[in-house]
């Protein structure tokens, strides 16, 4: 247990406190409006909300406890949701403006789905959780908007202009906010890094990343030519207990990067990536202490519409994964993994143009059918130069293999170059230790 496990279940009850000392305030004047004949009670309202914010807790607590790219968006979106829930007290038994009410009340139900949109990749046990919170509160905008039209002449509180103009304002803020984290852009020349981004980000100098980055999906990070990024690392002894849906490949070679606790202690970097540098002026991804071995770094984790070119990276268990539609790897030189140099995951991917070499379980590996292209690159000193998964029949022409064996799963592949050879290296090292040998 951290201080998240014990910080959320407080969070929540102070919300609820709140809430229910300001409803309470308003109980007397809320008793003598005019209701549907459907309008639950007190005690049913009440009961209801009581299940809803356990539920809501609960799923708050099943993100913390993952291992969610987007955990820090959520909480802050979770944080968001909690102050507009407030709000609504405020606004309809406070200041009795139940017209606002209404309208922050569908506000309210908006940022519950956005919720279970940002969760469900990660967890969907915990975006369901959800859903009945946003049923319900959009049930709740129904009904406050058909208490108004009932009670059309009552007056808000007494305050003048000045209430609706500070609801106005509130709105206004949370709304341009909001559009202030999707729109613009934050820029960093140099320094260091690390969290998740909810703006788009563009990157110049020398950056040093000292823990996991994750790239909002509605944002982008755009990376400048020249360039470094370099990625710290933590303490990691090897020793724990493998991690889930680990290969027998990995075990068979004890790979301590199969272990649980490499990824906590090594860095990645997710999202959509727009790294494009220039002949003599490449974009750097490397440790930013070199171990002498590979996977310094856990890699570049690409999602939809990420472009690659003219950029160098070393040092990573895989250096470039492709996760995401659409993306584009060309001119650039990828090398010294321990595991894959290029692992395409989705469809669509153009791999070209590239120098791609000391990769010591593939150079290359494309997991899902789909048109993908690997075209033109050379690809050389590797255990394996090009892997396929199961009924994989990607477009692979015009490469140059060598010293760099190609799978035989991988279908016609009479339009490349394959030369047979021993690699010129050793093979993948880690903690010092070799752990892929060079076959």
């Amino acid at each position: 247990m951290n201080a998240g496990h014990l910080l959320i279940p407080l969070v929540t009850a102070a919300v609820a406190g709140l809430g229910s000392h300001l409803t309470s305030g308003g109980m007397k004047w809320y008793r003598t409006l005019k209701l549907r004949s459907w309008t639950p009670s007190g005690a049913v309202i009440g009961s209801v909300w009581t299940v809803l914010f356990v539920m809501a807790t609960a799923s708050a607590l099943m993100v913390w406890s993952g291992d969610d790219r987007l955990r820090t968006a959520i909480m802050w979106t979770f944080a968001a949701n909690a102050a507009l829930n407030v709000l609504w007290s405020l606004l309809f038994f406070r200041l009795r403006l139940m017209g606002w009410a209404a309208f922050e009340a569908v506000i309210l139900g908006l940022s519950v789905v956005l919720l279970c949109a940002l969760i469900w990749p990660g967890d969907s046990v915990a975006a369901v959780l959800l859903l009945p919170y946003a049923g319900w509160t959009f049930f709740a905008a129904y009904l406050t908007w058909s208490i108004r039209a009932l009670n059309r002449r009552r007056p808000a509180r007494r305050g003048g202009a000045f209430r609706p103009v500070f609801v106005t304002a509130a709105l206004a803020t949370l709304i341009g906010g909001g559009l202030l984290a999707f729109f613009s852009t934050n820029y960093v020349r140099g320094g260091s890094v690390s969290g998740t981004f909810l703006r788009s980000q563009n990157w110049s100098g020398v950056i040093s990343v000292a823990g996991d980055v994750t790239i909002a999906p509605w944002t982008a990070l755009t990376i400048e030519p020249g360039t470094r990024v370099l990625f710290e690392r933590r303490g990691f002894d090897g020793r724990g207990p493998w991690s889930a849906g680990i290969g027998d490949e990995v075990k068979r070679h004890d790979d301590p990067t199969g272990r649980q606790g490499y990824e906590q202690a090594h860095i990645r970097l997710s999202g959509r990536v727009r790294a494009v540098g220039a002949p003599g002026r490449p974009i750097v991804f490397a440790p930013a202490v070199p171990s002498g071995g590979q996977a310094d770094w856990q890699g570049l984790f690409l999602a939809t519409d990420s472009r690659l070119e003219f950029v160098d990276v070393s040092g990573a268990r895989n250096a470039v994964v492709i996760e995401g539609y659409g993306v584009t790897v060309k001119y650039s030189k990828l090398h010294d993994s321990l595991w894959d140099c290029v692992d395409v995951r989705s469809t669509s991917a153009e791999v070209a143009n590239n120098d791609i070499s000391h990769c010591w379980r593939q150079a290359i590996e494309i997991e899902v059918p789909g048109p993908n292209l690997v075209r033109d690159n050379l690809v050389h000193d590797s255990t394996r130069g090009l892997a396929c998964g199961d009924k994989v029949r990607a477009i692979v022409s015009a490469n140059r293999f060598l010293a760099a064996p190609v799978g035989e799963d991988c279908g016609d592949l009479s339009g490349n170059e394959v030369e047979s050879g021993w690699p010129d290296a050793a093979g993948g090292y880690f903690g010092g230790r070799l752990i892929y040998p060079a076959d």
